[in-house]
């Protein structure tokens, strides 16, 4: 199960408590046809209704995740989750330049880089930039997803090589609740 909290305008807490969804190994992805559309990206919930529109329309296009861009063509990260990608030795995320809204997995994953002594680096890309290369789909339910497929793009995404490593390096980051 994966719970969902919410601060509703009247101060009061909802909980709600959803099935979790089916893990995946590998993912899938399609590009939002507009720029992205989100305007609050200080804290997750105020567009999570709005990510989880944008994620099903991936979805009915035969994708796990939609990719938002700005209005000039730049990625920006998945409706709902975090996008990475490797150049050569280096682990590389969309530009700071460009709105995003903090992920916890992407931080905790570019400590893992820096504790392996691994470069990493933000920079201004577009989705053709990325063909050809390792990328991942990031999330804290789902974890590191290597990328199989960009529908309209492209199918030529390098296997997740260094998936496993990171896996082993995130468990450091676990621990049991008391």
């Amino acid at each position: 199960q994966f719970p969902r909290l919410e601060i509703q305008e009247d101060l009061t807490l909802k909980i709600q408590i959803r099935p979790a969804p089916e893990t995946k190994a590998t993912a899938v992805l399609w590009t939002y046809p507009e720029p992205d559309p989100r305007h609050d990206l200080t804290v997750k919930g105020p567009e999570l209704n709005l990510g989880s529109t944008i994620r099903d329309k991936a979805q009915q296009h035969g994708a796990d995740e939609a990719i938002l861009l700005n209005k000039e063509g730049f990625i920006s990260e998945g409706a709902l989750s975090s996008l990475v990608w490797w150049e050569g030795e280096t682990l590389v995320a969309p530009s700071n330049e460009i709105p995003w809204l903090e992920s916890i997995t992407r931080q905790e994953v570019f400590e893992v880089a820096n504790n392996l002594n691994i470069e990493t680096k933000t920079k201004l890309a577009k989705p053709e930039d990325l063909i050809g290369r390792e990328v991942w789909l990031m999330s804290s339910l789902q974890g590191i997803r290597p990328v199989t497929e960009w529908i309209g793009l492209s199918k030529e995404f390098k296997a997740g090589e260094r998936k496993d490593l990171f896996d082993q390096e995130l468990l450091k980051f676990v621990a049991p609740l008391p």
